[in-house]
Parts: C-alpha cells; structure tokens; sequence
C-alpha cells in the first residue's frame, strides 16, 4: 500500500511525533522540490520515486528503534558501531521480530525476511493512478467506492479495409524480371560463343549439303551416256 490506512493516516508517528503520515509525506514532496534546506536547489530530486518514499523514511526508523532498544540494554554507541557476535545476534533477533510500529508507509513489522502488509489495487485514469482496492493479509479483497471503472476501457478501433499492396510489385517483381533478362542475355552470349569456338564443323555441313546436287547431277549424266551406247550398238 506504501501508507497507512485511513484510520491511521492522522495519528502522529513514532518516529516524528510532531508529524502524521499525512503530513511527513506532504513535507518530503515538499523538500524533493524546493530541496533541503527549503531553497536550496542544489539537492532538490527532480524525478523522485514516490512510491517508495515512505519506506526508505520507515527503514530509517527501524534502525532507530533498534539502535534504542540496543542502548536500553546497556550497551554503548560504541559498542553499536563494532558488534560483537552477541550484539549482532541480538541486533537481528530485535529488528526481525520484536520491531513494530506504524510508519508512514504503514504498519513496519518484519516476519523474518519478510514484511507482510496490505496490498493497492490502482487503476490508471486519465493518466494518473486511482486506487480502487485492497488486499488485506487474509487474502480478502475489498473495493473501494465502485472498483475499477469500465469506462477507461476502450473498444479496439476497426481494421481499415485492406489495399492492393503496390509495394510488392515492386519488391517481388522488379528482382525477378532483372533475373530473368540476365538468365536470357547469359544464355545467349553462351551459345554464341560455342558456335565461334567450332566454326569448321558448320562450314563441313554446309559444303556437304552443296555438294550433294552436284554428285546428283553427275551420276544422271553417266547414266544417259549409258544409255545412248546401247541404243548404238
């Protein structure tokens, strides 16, 4: 939740008696912008992480309470500063188990590792986060007026009506007609290479082809001339 629930929300603090939850949380706003001292600028947090202000406060706290709780026991600052094994142990033990305090970011009471505490449910509407609901430790869900709000959802616009893609003729068929006139303009010059390489063997049958009229001729000659003698005899 990162702050106490409503009923705790005035109470004054452990740690800042002089101040609520309420009220510290507005302070630190205060100083992110205008820096601390007020005015100056030089450390004033230009992008601050809001949602955990209230813990970094609240861890502050803890180690205050501890360091108390510590002195209580008669040890001294000192001491504190360099633990010993049984001040270590003891320093833990405190903080893990005993610690419990209202906070500005809520009840702080650890349980080992762990800090069991009521969840937010937020739900963004026009661009800043509303919370709606809780989630108590019990796992129980309480809503918070009306809930989540439906009228933040929207209906997804309609598909626009599909188009000829243009941009394909160009992307498919350009490629492919450059491929096709290289294969054309390759196969052509190969053939015409292969007939200058043998160019004999076309001159060979050429001739043969002339030729082939001429011996026709020769043979019909001699066969007249065959012909004629045995007429004479």
């Amino acid at each position: 939740l990162g702050r106490p629930t409503d009923e705790n929300l005035e109470k004054p603090l452990a740690c800042f008696k002089s101040h609520s939850a309420k009220s510290l949380s507005r302070l630190i706003d205060n100083h992110f912008a205008t820096g601390y001292p007020e005015g100056n600028l030089a450390n004033r947090v230009m992008d601050p992480y809001y949602d955990i202000k209230a813990h970094a406060v609240d861890a502050t706290c803890a180690l205050a309470f501890t360091v108390q709780h510590m002195l209580s026991q008669g040890r001294t600052i000192e001491q504190i500063q360099r633990l010993d094994e049984s001040s270590y142990t003891e320093f833990n033990r405190y903080l893990r188990n005993e610690l419990d305090f209202q906070g500005v970011s809520g009840r702080v009471k650890f349980s080992e590792n762990n800090r069991p505490n009521l969840l937010t449910v937020k739900q963004v509407l026009r661009g800043k986060e509303v919370e709606v609901g809780l989630v108590f430790l019990n796992g129980t869900l309480s809503w918070i007026g009306n809930g989540t709000i439906d009228s933040a959802w929207a209906l997804e616009p309609a598909d626009p009506p599909e188009r000829f893609k243009y941009w394909l003729v160009f992307q498919i068929g350009l490629p492919t007609l450059l491929l096709c006139c290289t294969f054309c303009v390759g196969a052509h010059m190969a053939l015409k290479r292969g007939k200058s390489r043998n160019p004999g063997a076309h001159k060979s049958k050429a001739s043969a082809f002339e030729d082939s009229p001429k011996n026709n001729q020769v043979s019909n000659n001699a066969a007249t001339e065959a012909v004629v003698m045995d007429v004479a005899v």
